[in-house]
């Protein structure tokens, strides 16, 4: 197998995956507009016990629990498999969209999209690395032993 091969299938997968969460999650317009709403009126408060954690591209990740309206497993899975990427995308990205928002040009819509592409390219950069360490270790545990003269 050629020595990218790995690393670009892993990346590969996690792509398609995301295209999947794309496809099959409905955006969450109406959680955006009633924040956007407390955003832009002065005095306005929105806040639901159910309400998403986190938002990428649009798209709600609700916590864990049944109580808050749950998750679903293949969506934990992800978000168990992708940890360091979604801890870099909320802080990083959090910074760059308050930074955004500080501009007046920012709404939560667009600062979903920007998130999303802080983790695509983490997550991205995450299974490529993956990939190389696994990659490597298997071609280690199974290279033949070095001919070095034992004279």
């Amino acid at each position: 197998m050629p020595k990218k091969a790995l690393p670009l299938l892993l990346a590969t997968a996690h792509a398609a995956a995301c295209v999947v969460f794309l496809a099959l999650r409905e955006p969450g317009i109406s959680f955006l507009a009633e924040r956007e709403r407390a955003r832009r009126e002065w005095g306005y408060f929105f806040i639901n016990s159910a309400d998403p954690y986190m938002f990428i591209a649009e798209r709600p990740l609700y916590n864990w629990s049944e109580w808050h309206g749950g998750e679903e497993t293949w969506v934990k899975v992800l978000e168990v498999l992708n940890l360091p990427s979604l801890i870099l995308t909320a802080t990083i990205g959090g910074a760059v969209i308050a930074v955004h928002r500080g501009t007046s040009f920012g709404d939560y819509p667009t600062d979903t999209w920007i998130r999303a592409l802080f983790f695509l390219a983490f997550s991205l950069v995450q299974w490529w690395t993956i990939g190389r360490v696994v990659d490597n270790a298997l071609r280690r545990m199974v290279a033949p032993p070095s001919d070095v003269d034992q004279s």
